[in-house]
């Protein structure tokens, strides 16, 4: 059947998956009442639900180490305001900004060889990262479509407005759509021959 990874997008761009963020950004955006990061996490609890053998992963990269740390099924990373403090659960995920997918895909090689990658983004790769725009984009595009020929299935939940043609994927939704979140399940339910 294989297995399904989630990987979440965790730089800046995304926002903060809390309520109380979540909240303050659409009143200064005056705009929908979740962030990207609350969709985006809601995506992946919507998933993991449907396939609780799934595994999830927040990624996203600083000008020096890019951070790729397992989530709890069905969990969110604890406010990004709070990313100071020593005690801070995702501590590393919530203080940089950039994300640096092609250090995730290396890390998905490993996790779901052959089997089904579910990356939950608001666009291209981007700085600040150890490498530069051209090589993330460029080098995430080479990894991706090197394991889907070696097999791996992609699906890309987009959240906000940006598209990206990073990914070989086989379906792409977007993230604010519960009706289309239910067509990648009946996608994965499909593929995995269930």
């Amino acid at each position: 059947q294989g297995d399904i990874t989630v990987m979440v997008d965790m730089s800046g761009s995304m926002g903060c998956a809390c309520q109380r963020c979540a909240t303050r950004e659409a009143a200064r955006l005056n705009g929908p009442r979740n962030s990207r990061a609350r969709a985006a996490w809601s995506a992946a609890t919507m998933i993991t639900a449907a396939f609780p053998e799934a595994s999830t992963f927040g990624f996203c990269s600083s000008y020096d180490t890019c951070y790729i740390a397992p989530i709890e099924n069905g969990m969110m990373p604890a406010c990004r305001d709070n990313a100071a403090d020593p005690n801070h659960p995702h501590r590393d995920l919530t203080k940089a900004g950039g994300n640096s997918d092609c250090a995730a895909l290396l890390f998905l090689r490993h996790a779901s060889e052959g089997g089904y990658a579910i990356i939950i983004s608001d666009g291209a790769p981007g700085i600040p990262s150890p490498m530069d725009n051209n090589h993330l984009e460029e080098h995430t595009r080479t990894l991706a479509n090197r394991y889907f020929a070696e097999g791996m299935r992609f699906g890309s939940v987009l959240v906000g407005s940006h598209r990206n043609k990073i990914y070989p994927s086989e379906m792409t939704v977007r993230g604010e759509r519960p009706e289309e979140l239910a067509q990648l399940l009946e996608w994965l339910v499909v593929e995995r021959g269930m």
